[in-house]
Parts: C-alpha cells; structure tokens; sequence
C-alpha cells in the first residue's frame, strides 16, 4: 500500500524544539507556529514529494537555514513567517490555495505540537 506526502510539509527546529510548517511560495516562504521560532535562523528541513511503496525508501530530508521575516507572539496569534534563502530541491512544490471570495475576512488560527 502506498502513503503520500506532499512536499509542502516542511520540518521546523529551533534547538530544542521541533515542529511543522507549510511551504507557502516557491522563492521559500515557510509558515509555521511562532512558539517554534526563538532563534534568528532556525532550521528547516525540506524534502521531494513522497508516494512511499513498500520497496522505495523515501527520499532524504534536506536541512536548510531559513530568516524570520515576520513573528507572533502565542499572545498576538502564534504565527512565524519565515523564508529560505537558497533554491529549493528538485521535487519540492509550494502549498497551493484556492481563491474563494466567500472566505475573505473569515480568522484563522494555527496550533502545533506541545
């Protein structure tokens, strides 16, 4: 039986902590839960769309330094923004979005992982 994993789903570190994020841009934006984030460069890891079979081990995560463009408090919204500086592996896609004008104004939340 096969399991998929799309490749937006990114890996966030920051020492001690570890969490996940979305890919949201192909010049490597990154949200993810501003708790994660307490550094000026935490760690990303990055890896190529998985369809794991039985007989093909996944590809390899591909750690990379990411800047904090933008940080939230738990107290203003718990949101990070971040962005990786280098290109992104070959195999690795943005998040993509639809476009509803039902939805503008509609608030959003992030949780993590305790």
């Amino acid at each position: 039986m096969s399991k998929y994993r799309p490749s937006f789903l990114v890996r966030v570190s920051d020492r001690e902590t570890v969490g996940g994020g979305i890919l949201i841009s192909d010049s490597g934006h990154i949200v993810t839960c501003g708790h994660l984030v307490s550094t000026s460069s935490p760690s990303v890891w990055v890896r190529p769309e998985v369809r794991e079979d039985a007989d093909t081990p996944p590809p390899p995560w591909e750690k990379y330094t990411a800047a904090i463009l933008q940080r939230q408090t738990r107290s203003e919204g718990d949101l990070c923004l971040l962005k990786i500086n280098e290109p992104l592996p070959h195999g690795v896609r943005p998040c993509t979005f639809a476009s509803n004008p039902l939805n503008e104004g509609i608030t959003s939340k992030a949780w993590g992982f305790p």
